[in-house]
């Protein structure tokens, strides 16, 4: 009975309602015709208790089951409490989307819910206001941007709607409130890093030295967030300036973390003043590792016209510590640094081994068959002497040796008796050369075969035994 007045409202108003709350009823009946009373009659709730049949009875009622949902809101969010409140935003949200509310007149009533959210600060309503906040950044909502007070009122209602504030204040344009919140020390850090963040979609460059200076206070902090904000800037046209190269370059050195190709990205428009920033330390700077990643970074971009090869090969040949240049080398292929990566060798081999791989020639070959001894007469040094600094990494040059050698007549042969050096060839099968070697026995005719490797007579066996065992198998089946 409930239901039918409630979809026959319209012609049954002039009739009076049946005496229900008279009744006893069961509490399902009851929330019903609650339910069909408010929907006739709005104004019903302003008498209404507060309480669970209150809380079922409206949460029961759609947009589309009153005539005028805007009525219904705006009676909802009146009453002092946080669920009719959400409700009162919920109607509104479903009015707008169904079509049944105007977006400017939708948008007054959530405007208002907010601000009276914000302004009692008592009411424990603070998922209300960010739910609010979160409406209000809709496309719908941000017609017209939303007065700078009411934002800065709900940035201290609390840490559950600061967010939604946040992105509020960035959705209407509020550039001054953001960064104010990102330079308030009093603020939360993450609340802080999202200011910054969001900052880049609506600064422009001339903001950018002001922006980095709000960074430089916590570069740990405002580093990633500072970039981000770069990037946004970046992808609406705006980059920075030659004199903006030093503060951007500080961040990225401090922190680590930050993708040393996005931080090209964003430089790219200012990369000679970069390289320059970057060039100023001295050598024993414990910060070269990440300047060489950035400087990487920066050569990868593919202008060619920055010499940063030529630069790191200077500072290879004074570094006290040559593997982060060695490093830097390799990834930049710069063929032109291999006589300093020869003259490295000594001191790091391993990585300049590494390096030597990327860009060694011809004097990287003859460097190396030195240090192993290989020119000895018929090719090879009987005695097998290896430099001191090879020796550990001795396989190591022979892979190179081989992958750099072009002549194969002049490549590294395996290992004979009384070599100390064998043909450079990967993990598996230098496991099984070491193992030939220790396990050696005379042969027939005099010569020394390994034991642990597999002869051509053995190959050749289990070749036929393989064939003849296919052949009984094919009989047998037969």
């Amino acid at each position: 009975m409930a239901r039918l007045y409630l979809q026959l409202r319209a012609y049954v108003r002039p009739r009076p309602w049946p005496e229900w709350r008279g009744e006893d009823l069961p509490t399902r009946v009851r929330i019903a015709w609650l339910s069909a009373e408010i929907a006739d009659r709005p104004e019903t709730l302003r008498d209404e208790p507060v309480g669970e049949l209150l809380y079922q009875a409206v949460r029961g009622i759609g947009a589309a089951d009153v005539d005028e949902p805007e009525s219904l809101a705006r009676e909802l969010s009146d009453r002092l409490d946080p669920v009719l409140r959400a409700e009162a935003l919920r109607v509104t949200r479903e009015a707008v989307h169904a079509g049944l509310l105007a977006p400017a007149r939708a948008r007054t009533l959530v405007v208002r819910l907010a601000g009276s959210v914000a302004g009692e600060p008592a009411l424990d309503a603070a998922d209300l206001a960010a739910a609010a906040l979160c409406e209000l950044s809709e496309p719908w909502a941000a017609l017209n941007p939303l007065p700078p007070e009411l934002l800065y009122r709900l940035l201290e209602t609390g840490p559950d709607s600061v967010d939604a504030a946040i992105e509020a204040a960035a959705r209407h344009g509020h550039q001054d409130v953001l960064r104010d919140v990102a330079a308030d020390r009093n603020r939360l850090p993450a609340l802080r890093r999202r200011a910054l963040e969001l900052l880049g979609d609506l600064a422009s460059h001339d903001d950018i030295r002001d922006l980095a200076g709000i960074a430089a206070t916590d570069p740990l902090l405002f580093a990633g967030p500072f970039v981000r904000c770069l990037r946004g800037l970046h992808r609406r046209g705006h980059f920075p300036a030659g004199d903006d190269a030093p503060g951007i370059v500080s961040l990225a050195i401090a922190d680590h973390s930050v993708p040393a190709g996005e931080v090209a990205t964003i430089l790219f428009t200012c990369r000679r003043e970069t390289l320059q920033e970057l060039m100023t330390a001295a050598v024993d700077d414990p910060h070269w590792p990440r300047r060489l990643e950035l400087l990487v970074a920066l050569a990868a971009q593919g202008t060619g016209d920055l010499p940063v090869g030529e630069k790191v090969t200077d500072l290879l040949r004074t570094a006290p510590d040559p593997r982060p240049f060695l490093r830097a080398i390799r990834a930049l292929r710069h063929t032109a640094a291999e006589e300093a990566v020869i003259a490295a060798l000594p001191r790091s081999p391993v990585a300049a081994l590494e390096a030597l791989e990327a860009v060694g020639g011809a004097w990287a070959v003859t460097a190396l068959r030195d240090g192993l001894s290989l020119d000895g007469p018929h090719g090879r040094n009987a005695g097998g002497t290896v430099v001191s600094y090879l020796r550990p990494v001795r396989h190591r040059a022979l892979e190179v040796l081989w992958h750099l050698t072009e002549d194969p007549d002049r490549r590294p042969r395996g290992p004979g008796p009384g070599q100390a050096c064998g043909r450079p060839v990967h993990a598996g099968t230098q496991r099984q050369l070491q193992y030939g070697a220790r396990h050696r026995r005379p042969s027939a005719a005099g010569r020394v075969r390994p034991r642990g490797l597999l002869g051509a007579g053995r190959v050749r066996r289990q070749r036929q035994w393989r064939t003849d065992g296919a052949a009984g198998s094919r009989r047998g089946h037969r």
